[in-house]
């Protein structure tokens, strides 16, 4: 696309943004937003490159998305990158495959593979109070311990939206960021019920920083990040290079620039800038054996039971289930995922190792990228029949 061409379509997507009625006309300019390709397909995907890429167009034009950025991996390696739209409407600077967006709750994950790598050296009991590893954490009513934390059944879910999350300004380590919930007292016993809790994967940050016996970020980026060659992975302290601006919503769904903010103390729940390709690499590395071992990954990917006996859909760091995929008529693919949602942007990673496939979207807005996921998973499965 031309810079003409690619300044009227960014014209007509901010009219679209920005309109106080509902949608725009099917022959919208937003269905030829500007794209960028940092891999492109093999002529046996090109189809469902081209179906990904009209389903990519259609979401921004329907949910008003300044940009979005996809990564696709089949058989081991990535075979598809390419980003839409601008990462800057102001600026009008084009997205591409290499700027950041914020990960959210997909940190829960990679933090989880933190926890285990300490797991599988011997450093780290998922089954004892989490005071063997924080003793100035106080007691509660009931012992938590770090697996109960890590699956979302611990009853520490002093999570009331972003306002709570950030209720600490700034965290110079993980442990630092633990006191944002020592003195809570527990909603439930531990086991009882499954109830996702941001605060629950600080105290797991701090478990870990604790069990390592070195900050926090130092491990994540050279035993997680570095093995999975997540090169451009980062915390987000609100002044990185390289990222996307953050858009959220005013009157009348109006996109307005959001504010950098320090995501210290929430860190490891939801505080990384990553791409999809580096979150592609991180399925690849976790699915083929390089980060956890397959007993360990087993663990992580089985779904936790209460005391009840019940199931949850949660592990260690992950949704587990099955989804329905392409021409399914039932939900019979197995997937673990996890999504990722803060101010200014939303993430979804998606591991089919059944289908050796691993897909990840993202977005500099509050658009919903799960559901193009799964349609992006369905052509590329759908690719080989």
């Amino acid at each position: 696309m031309t810079p003409t061409n690619a300044k009227r379509a960014r014209l007509a997507t901010i009219a679209c943004l920005t309109a106080t009625i509902a949608g725009c006309a099917d022959d919208s300019p937003l269905l030829h937003t500007p794209s960028q390709v940092g891999i492109a397909p093999a002529p046996a995907f090109a189809e469902a490159a081209d179906s990904a890429r009209a389903a990519a167009r259609r979401l921004i034009r329907e949910d008003h998305l300044p940009g979005l950025s996809l990564a696709i991996a089949r058989n081991g390696e990535i075979v598809w990158t390419e980003a839409f739209g601008w990462s800057d409407l102001s600026q009008e600077t084009l997205a591409t495959t290499e700027t950041l967006y914020p990960v959210g709750s997909i940190s829960k994950s990679l933090t989880a593979t933190a926890a285990g790598l300490l797991y599988e050296r011997g450093r780290l009991d998922f089954d004892v109070p989490i005071q063997t590893y924080l003793p100035d954490f106080p007691e509660k009513k009931w012992p938590i311990t770090t697996g109960q934390l890590m699956g979302h059944i611990a009853g520490v879910i002093r999570s009331d939206g972003v306002a709570e999350t950030l209720r600490q300004s700034q965290c110079a380590t993980a442990r630092e960021a633990m006191k944002a919930v020592a003195d809570d007292t527990l909603v439930f016993e531990p086991g009882t019920r499954w109830q996702y809790s941001n605060f629950g994967y600080q105290l797991v940050g701090a478990v870990v920083e604790a069990a390592a016996g070195e900050p926090y970020l130092e491990f994540m980026d050279r035993e997680v990040f570095s093995p999975a060659g997540m090169e451009q992975t980062v915390p987000d302290l609100g002044d990185e290079s390289g990222e996307s601006v953050k858009y959220d919503r005013a009157a009348y769904s109006a996109l307005r620039r959001g504010h950098d903010i320090d995501m210290s103390c929430p860190m490891a729940a939801g505080g990384f800038l990553s791409t999809p390709s580096e979150l592609v690499e991180f399925g690849l590395a976790m699915m083929n054996g390089q980060l956890l071992d397959s007993a360990t990954l087993n663990l992580f990917w089985t779904p936790q039971r209460l005391k009840s006996g019940a199931p949850t859909a949660y592990g260690y760091g992950w949704n587990v289930q099955n989804v329905a995929l392409g021409n399914d008529d039932a939900a019979n693919t197995r997937s673990i995922a996890h999504g990722g949602s803060v101010l200014g942007g939303r993430a979804y990673l998606m591991i089919l190792p059944d289908e050796d496939m691993v897909v990840s979207v993202m977005t500099n807005s509050d658009g919903d990228v799960s559901s193009l996921a799964r349609k992006i998973a369905g052509f590329f499965r759908d690719s080989r029949k």
